[in-house]
């Protein structure tokens, strides 16, 4: 008995050596030579074909260096990546939703329940841009809650003409957005329209108010599968609640964004600083999309949940890389069986440049901002909410909502 225990003790964790120099202590011992451990790993599952040529014009996906195909300059982290993709067959995924320059996926990721975050100007908006093209490549209804406004450019043509979603508030609304209209736009999103829900010319406390209406009814009546997108998330769903507006935000978008799946449904949040999300969206997630990122806070959180889904090593390898990721540049951390297979792998790539007009223009310093372009004209037909424009009077605020 006590000889299997000490072997299992003097046993690395990665790459099941015995016998070898190690470091750790207990049942995390592992090999100090990292090179050599990394050599093992790779070669550990000799029935795993080898990492295939590029298919369909498209390079083989990278990973933490870009030495990764050489398996005698690996770290033990790229090693393992190395193995995990290669078990997924992370080099097949093809299919209709184009979320990167090299990577497209099965129509099935669009219900992923993914949480997007990073700094500023590192990618998000463009991700949920993205992201509402493919839903209407692939006529999947969707819905984003717009909290800067950044969103309208996707009616307008970029590289390509502009998708006829409907935007309600905003400077570029065809509709106004009435604060206390959150049940009736659930319902019309229900029924299967997308739409832009511009919040940002309401106040923060109206913006709050309004989820708090539109999630709880979407909770009640969205029973087929549809995708909303949640722009600065942390807004509508904090991880602390400081007044009467935020709780209730908070208890009705955590509670759609946990049970959503039972009914087919999928969701992008995005937010700057993930450690004031709520822990129960973090929780319910399937994928993260690590961009950019800086900050002990940050990464903190983020090194906490990422464990959980890749393992410490490999964890602890992408934080190392996330201050040097370039725009857009993304990893994708999923959890395992994320769609519908058995194994999982995280993935690094680009997200692709949005097709439509890139509305994320900030002001500079003694230069004209750009002239608006021309909007595509929406299909309203299936909004009864356009009886409740401009002309309606201004809603009376509610008991308890001062």
């Amino acid at each position: 008995m006590t000889v299997a225990v000490t072997s299992v003790l003097r046993r690395c964790i990665y790459c099941k050596a015995e016998g070898v120099p190690m470091t750790g202590e207990g049942p995390r011992k592992r090999c100090s030579n990292e090179r050599d451990c990394a050599a093992r790993v790779n070669a550990g599952d000799p029935n795993l074909k080898p990492a295939p040529a590029p298919t369909n014009g498209r390079p083989p996906l990278a990973s933490v260096s870009p030495t990764l195909r050489n398996p005698n300059d690996m770290t033990t982290a790229e090693a393992l990546i190395e193995l995990m993709q290669r078990r997924a067959g992370i080099q097949d995924l093809d299919g209709p939703v184009e979320l990167g320059e090299r990577l497209r996926l099965a129509i099935e990721s669009l219900l992923m329940r993914a949480v997007a975050f990073g700094k500023p100007n590192c990618g998000k908006t463009n991700c949920s841009a993205v992201w509402i093209e493919n839903c209407f490549a692939n006529n999947v209804p969707v819905v984003a809650i717009d909290i800067l406004g950044r969103l309208w450019g996707t009616r307008a043509a970029g590289e390509k003409v502009g998708v006829p979603v409907p935007i309600v508030g905003g400077d570029h609304g065809d509709l106004q957005l009435q604060p206390t209209a959150g049940v009736e736009l659930a319902q019309t999103f229900a029924r299967g329209q997308s739409m832009i829900l511009d919040c940002s010319l309401l106040t923060r406390e109206a913006q709050q108010w309004f989820a708090a209406e539109f999630f709880g009814e979407l909770m009640r009546v969205l029973r087929t599968p549809a995708v909303v997108v949640v722009e600065e998330a942390e807004t509508v769903v904090p991880a602390f609640s400081r007044s009467k507006s935020q709780f209730a935000s908070q208890g009705a978008v955590s509670l759609w964004a946990r049970q959503c799946r039972n009914y087919g449904s999928g969701w992008l949040f995005s937010t700057q600083r993930p450690q004031l999300l709520h822990p129960d969206v973090i929780d319910a997630s399937s994928v993260f999309l690590a961009m950019q990122t800086t900050g002990d806070n940050a990464s903190k959180a983020i090194l906490k949940e990422a464990t959980t889904r890749v393992g410490k090593t490999i964890a602890a390898a992408i934080l190392n890389e996330l201050g040097q990721l370039a725009q857009g540049e993304t990893w994708l951390m999923p959890d395992p069986g994320w769609l519908g297979g058995q194994h999982s792998a995280p993935i690094k790539f680009k997200i692709r440049k949005r097709y439509t007009y890139d509305s994320t223009a900030v002001p500079v310093i003694g230069k004209p901002m750009p002239a608006w372009p021309q909007l595509v004209e929406p299909d309203l037909s299936g909004f009864d909410y356009r009886a409740h424009d401009s002309e309606k009077p201004e809603p009376q605020p509610k008991k308890g909502r001062k």
